[in-house]
């Protein structure tokens, strides 16, 4: 199955609202602490299949998943410091009816983001080498080096 980004704007260059000021630039956003105020986009949900949003965060903050009525789907815990690109991985699944408010906190100074990802989490499992057990089955012939420790060179 072919993974297609249901992000509707990959580099925040669109739909982005909120009370909190953020800048883009080369598709990253920063988002800068203004009280409890954060920037968000809108994204309508493709139906009630489990997604996954993965996006790269740094610096620090709370990446949350609400659908339209403000019910809590997902978030990635607050995190502070963080000087490297982290990839963030939330799985939820959506209320049917309802379209998707992704929401960027920022925490002691700004969050960073780039690179949203947001796909059914059937494709995402697949495409980074999850959702079955292949590797694991009996019948997968075994690649090690020295197949004289397996006998008859299956699992």
């Amino acid at each position: 199955m072919q993974r297609i980004n249901l992000f509707p704007a990959p580099g925040f260059l669109n739909y982005v609202w909120g009370g909190a000021e953020h800048t883009v630039n080369n598709g990253e956003m920063k988002v800068l602490t203004n009280g409890d105020k954060y920037s968000a986009v809108t994204e309508t949900a493709p139906g009630r299949d489990e997604l996954v949003l993965s996006i790269e965060a740094k610096d620090s903050g709370n990446i949350q998943v609400f659908d339209s009525d403000w019910k809590f789907l997902a978030n990635t815990g607050e995190f502070h410091n963080v000087a490297d690109w982290t990839v963030k991985n939330l799985r939820f699944t959506p209320t049917a009816g309802k379209d998707l408010l992704i929401c960027f906190y920022p925490a002691d100074g700004w969050l960073t983001v780039r690179r949203p990802q947001l796909e059914l989490a059937s494709t995402f499992d697949t495409g980074v080498g999850g959702g079955g057990f292949r590797a694991s089955s009996r019948g997968t012939r075994c690649h090690s080096a020295d197949a004289a420790h397996r006998d008859g060179d299956v699992r």
